[in-house]
């Protein structure tokens, strides 16, 4: 492996974690408040929260784990830029369907919990 590939998956090792972080940090609060107010189970929310937190975590480490780089020596500059936005796309699109099954289920959980407290 040369020093570009090296380079290129560091890159993206630390742009998919500011895009883990953000989606995380993001989020964080409001789920935990919505779990909470709906299950009136603190350690419910913290359980969802977390379990949130955590396959995010997973989801991007494995996204960015299978990724496999093949510059050459004298690649242009952009090919470097477009590389790593390829592989950073499948970042973004393993959260975001993440994300929409996460959705369905709070939802879901939500709306049934709803009922019935009320």
């Amino acid at each position: 492996m040369i020093l570009e590939n090296i380079w290129a998956t560091v890159i993206l090792f630390l742009l998919s974690l500011i895009v883990m972080l953000v989606v995380i940090s993001t989020l964080r609060r409001h789920l935990y408040d919505l779990v909470n107010e709906t299950v009136k189970l603190p350690s419910a929310a913290i359980f969802y929260v977390r379990t949130f937190a955590i396959s995010v975590i997973f989801l991007t480490l494995a996204t960015i784990v299978t990724c496999e780089f093949k510059f050459k020596a004298n690649t242009p500059f952009m090919e470097y830029v477009w590389g790593i936005a390829g592989e950073l796309e499948d970042v973004f699109r393993y959260i975001s369907l993440f994300l929409l099954g996460y959705l369905l289920l709070i939802t879901i959980l939500v709306a049934v919990l709803k009922r019935k407290h009320e």
